[in-house]
């Protein structure tokens, strides 16, 4: 549960402010789906992932009342430190790095489903 809950702020730690994005490109997938859950737009967020990634999704955003106001108000300023770093791609999946002030070399997996990329979360990641 701690780690699932981890995820969750690591999400909210990585957007705010939000820009069009193409299904073909796995960096603005991972772009709008970070966007989207710190906005906490969990209905496109998931629109932008696979379906284990839903699943997980409305587990968080369960769980999003329990977290601190101030801690919320914390991430939030750090996601504007955000930065997309490199992508690889490896068939059908696909990796996006990313770094905030308090996230330094952070990753993003996706998959493609039916012929667009979708952040795939996992409940145990390594």
């Amino acid at each position: 549960m701690k780690k699932l809950l981890s995820i969750g702020m690591i999400i909210l730690v990585a957007f705010t402010f939000s820009c069009g994005g193409s299904s073909d490109d796995p960096k603005a997938v991972a772009e709008d789906f970070l966007k989207a859950v710190a906005e906490q737009d969990y209905t496109k967020a998931k629109e932008l992932g696979t379906e284990t990634t839903g699943q997980l999704l409305s587990m968080i955003e369960g769980m999003a009342s329990m977290i601190p106001e101030d801690q919320v108000k914390a991430d939030k300023e750090d996601i504007k430190s955000l930065k997309m770093g490199d992508v690889e791609i490896n068939g059908d999946n696909a990796v996006v790095y990313f770094s905030t002030n308090k996230k330094d070399g952070d990753k993003i997996d996706l998959k493609k489903v039916d012929g667009k990329w979708k952040v795939d979360m996992k409940k145990e990641q390594p």
